[in-house]
């Protein structure tokens, strides 16, 4: 069992400091917090780490998210936190690692895996590892950097994981152990730590829910036309608006649609240090009323002035449709709420249970993810305008 010093937990939320005594309890072996977006994660890990004597690493997916990671827990540390990954190797008592750099650490054959020696001391001496965003990194890979570390507790970091899924339940426990701490969208909104918010259904009767989702949904002229009214109408009530889709493709679409509307394209190709966090300045300082954005946007993307989303993505998954609606709950002083504008596919007449197309499927997957916890879904009528706009 890893050493624990006591420590003031100052202005920290009490959600977060029962977390944090959950996972102190818990570090013989760990387990799964699973807390909402805009609820402290990263900063509970801050003040997990804080407690611990010993080294720890908190592990991340992608570039943006190591930075600003490794800058919220230094904050709460009040020690330099190291880096590994983007070409630097400063591992420290606790360190911001990117996963790939630590895979392309294991040296793989078929006898064996071994680890590289620049890495073998730093990896003896962690005794916890973090698994931020664990609903995206349950997989071999992941798998096999926590079995080269062989650290002494694992946990995993989520706002949302299908653990009645049982494939999903059974590699989840098997990376990091059960789920140990839970914390809602909707306790965070009686807790006034999130925003209030509703979710529009807007019906779209798509003619070519039997074709592929590139005629469907991407090149699909009357349904982006809808998106496209839906987003001029948030931004003329002075709502600072994201609208979410799948592919390259569609936001290049919907980028030439907003010609009159000052607008930025945020995919996964946006890479350039520093792009992306100027992008989500610009939105905060409300310079920015609208953003056309890939899943890139969905984790770790701070944007508490965000108050209206347009989710035009036409995907299942009720992970993705909690991590999307959980962007917009954030609080802002200026905020009233959120509106989240679904593009509900639907056919006429009704088919047959069984017989619906992808995208009706899709819906009904997102739909009944936020009716399952608790989040205020309205369905409209076709073409309706949410009244709040």
């Amino acid at each position: 069992m890893p050493q624990f010093r006591a420590i003031e937990y100052g202005r920290a939320w009490e959600h977060q400091k029962r977390a944090v005594e959950s996972m102190v309890q818990h570090s013989h072996h760990g387990g799964l917090v699973l807390a909402a977006t805009g609820t402290g994660k990263t900063e509970a890990a801050g003040l997990y780490f804080k407690r611990l004597v010993g080294y720890g690493v908190f592990i991340v997916d992608e570039v943006y998210l190591a930075e600003q990671s490794r800058k919220a827990i230094a904050r709460v540390l009040g020690e330099p936190v190291g880096l590994v990954g983007q070409g630097v190797y400063d591992p420290r008592r606790i360190t911001v690692a990117l996963i790939q750099t630590l895979d392309r650490a294991l040296l793989k054959t078929k006898e064996r895996v071994r680890v590289h020696p620049k890495f073998l001391t730093w990896f003896k001496a962690l005794e916890i590892a973090l698994v931020d965003e664990i609903h995206t990194d349950i997989n071999t890979r992941t798998a096999a950097v926590v079995d080269a570390i062989n650290p002494k507790a694992v946990f995993g970091l989520t706002a949302s994981l299908q653990l009645e899924e049982l494939e999903v339940r059974l590699r989840a426990i098997e990376l990091a152990g059960p789920p140990i701490f839970r914390y809602s969208i909707v306790q965070g909104q009686k807790d006034k730590i999130l925003q209030q918010g509703k979710v529009f259904q807007i019906p779209f009767e798509n003619s070519l829910v039997d074709a592929n989702y590139n005629c469907s949904v991407v090149r699909n002229r009357e349904r982006n036309n809808l998106v496209q009214r839906l987003a001029e109408a948030a931004v003329m009530q002075g709502r600072i608006v994201v609208v979410m889709a799948e592919r390259r493709m569609h936001l290049r679409i919907l980028h030439h649609r907003f010609q009159n509307i000052r607008h930025e394209v945020l995919s996964g190709a946006v890479n350039r240090k520093g792009e992306r966090a100027a992008i989500v300045a610009a939105m905060n300082e409300k310079r920015l009323p609208l953003l056309i954005a890939s899943r890139v946007f969905f984790k770790g993307v701070d944007v508490p002035e965000l108050d209206a989303i347009i989710d035009a993505t036409g995907l299942p998954g009720a992970n993705s449709a909690l991590q999307r609606f959980g962007r917009g709950v954030r609080k802002a002083e200026s905020k009233r709420d959120l509106v989240y504008m679904d593009i509900s596919d639907f056919t006429t007449p009704a088919p047959k249970p069984g017989w619906e197309s992808k995208v009706e499927l899709a819906t009904h997957s997102r739909v009944a993810a936020w009716v399952k916890n608790g989040i205020p879904v309205i369905r409209l009528k076709p073409g309706e305008i949410p009244p709040c706009l």
